[in-house]
């Protein structure tokens, strides 16, 4: 007879549990004086008629308030319920954002070098070895959540470019474009790489590699998760004699010039919380590029690439997370020196190597992290800003455990570069401050020579 409260108590509990599922029956929006409305409801997973369990509700808000900040249209986002009728079961949302300041004419201060750690360390900071220029940007600049990038650049490298990118048509499609030119001009280039570092040389007065790209793509989001990239580049890449008679005939592979066009195919899924700091859920990329196709045959090269990113709360302030990468070069004719790039480029690095360049055709890494949230908060500047998007600048401050290991394969370049064709390790601590849309990072980080320095990064890839 036990048997018949028992079931009666699950069925009640079913039965309370389907009362807290409401029916969105309206989203409306507030504060986007400039972004459309579709935008924001493309970005977020609620859709009218989709049902919301009242219990789960502000887990729901918070995640789609960091879709929206990962976007970097919105200083400041909020949700909360409008209306909620009990009777019929449906509920109307409200979404009210601050939106960020849109154009942005910067002032290009560019490092000759890699990175910030080899100018400092290996340059002692030298002020000669600053590009300087104008970056004018404008990312939502007809409220579609476009992009239009124009760099004017000189010094060393001189640069000419113009970036044109629209996620969406417009709001009833699911496909977007990009453009993007650039002219490329250096009197200083990396010509080789010895004890896995660059060797350079610089000729005042002459440009010793000219670069012109044209690229075109097409993009397609299916839904807020899944993105597909189609892409078609043209490349040319051109040295003075020199470089191939005195420096590195491997250069452009014993040519002078190298020209091709590149077919490139990548798709992305990203369910993670917050795009440029993630601490929750997870991301995978997969990218197929063929270089050398259609009119010229400088250059018949094929790579695969792969990316799986994975975070996990474990606590209230505490967080782990993990990134495995990797790259494989399938077929390869007519490849140069500049053609094989791995580690040690942008952001790709591994803890302790900032000061390194690990070439080579294939590589993977794996880099793990363990975070401590410290402390968040906005600044209040509204005494001397009135500007309404700089008023408050929000931050979020970590303590991260960082360790990463890796392994380049390179059959070309490695008898002078023992980081290659080995395995690394590295790992350290740094201090993470995620400022407005931008991470500013301080390491100490430890390769597996014993070797350790203090390192500065800096993400911006929203």
């Amino acid at each position: 007879m036990r048997f018949f409260p028992i079931l009666i108590l699950i069925f009640l509990n079913v039965y309370l549990y389907s009362q807290n599922a409401f029916v969105i029956d309206n989203i409306s929006i507030e504060g986007n004086k400039k972004t459309k409305d579709y935008i924001i409801l493309n970005e977020i997973n609620m859709k009218i008629g989709d049902s919301v369990n009242i219990t789960e509700i502000d887990r729901v808000f918070d995640k789609n308030k960091k879709r929206l900040r990962s976007t970097g249209l919105f200083v400041d986002v909020d949700f909360n319920i409008k209306t909620l009728d009990v009777e019929n079961q449906t509920i109307d949302i409200n979404c009210k954002v601050v939106e960020s300041w849109y154009l942005y004419p910067y002032l290009i201060f560019e490092f000759v070098d890699r990175n910030i750690n080899e100018w400092i360390y290996e340059h002692n900071a030298s002020l000669k070895r600053i590009n300087l220029g104008i970056d004018l940007q404008h990312k939502n600049i007809t409220g579609n959540r476009d992009l239009i990038d124009m760099k004017f650049q000189f010094g060393m490298i001189r640069k000419l470019e113009l970036t044109y990118l629209r996620p969406y048509f417009n709001k009833n499609t699911k496909f977007g474009f990009f453009f993007n030119v650039l002219e490329k001009k250096s009197t200083e280039i990396s010509y080789n790489t010895f004890n896995n570092k660059l060797l350079r040389y610089f000729d005042e007065g002459n440009v010793l590699l000219t670069q012109y790209r044209g690229s075109f793509g097409i993009i397609y989001h299916p839904d807020i998760y899944n993105k597909h990239f189609i892409s078609v580049y043209y490349n040319s890449n051109a040295i003075k004699p020199y470089v191939l008679e005195e420096l590195n005939s491997d250069f452009l592979s014993d040519k002078i010039k190298q020209r091709y066009i590149t077919l490139d195919y990548t798709y992305s899924y990203d369910k993670r919380d917050f795009k440029i700091y993630p601490n929750k859920r997870y991301y995978l990329e997969a990218e197929l590029t063929q270089s050398g196709i259609g009119f010229f045959d400088d250059l018949s090269l094929l790579i695969a690439r792969s990316k799986i990113e994975k975070y996990f709360q474990l606590s209230k302030n505490i967080f782990s997370g993990f990134k495995l990468e990797g790259k494989k070069t399938l077929y390869s004719h007519g490849a140069g020196y500049i053609n094989n790039i791995a580690l040690g480029y942008d952001e790709n690095y591994l803890n302790g190597y900032e000061l390194y360049v690990i070439d080579g055709e294939d590589y993977v890494t794996l880099k793990t992290s363990h975070k401590v949230f410290l402390f968040k908060g906005k600044a209040n500047l509204s005494k001397w800003i009135k500007i309404s998007q700089f008023k408050f600048i929000p931050y979020d401050f970590y303590l991260s455990l960082n360790a990463d290991c890796g392994y380049v394969n390179n059959n070309t370049n490695f008898v002078f570069n023992n980081f290659t064709n080995r395995w690394l390790y590295g790992y350290g601590l740094s201090l993470d401050a995620l400022i407005y849309h931008n991470l500013f990072k301080i390491s100490y980080g430890i390769n597996h020579t014993g070797a350790g320095g203090f390192y500065f990064h800096f993400v911006n890839n929203i």
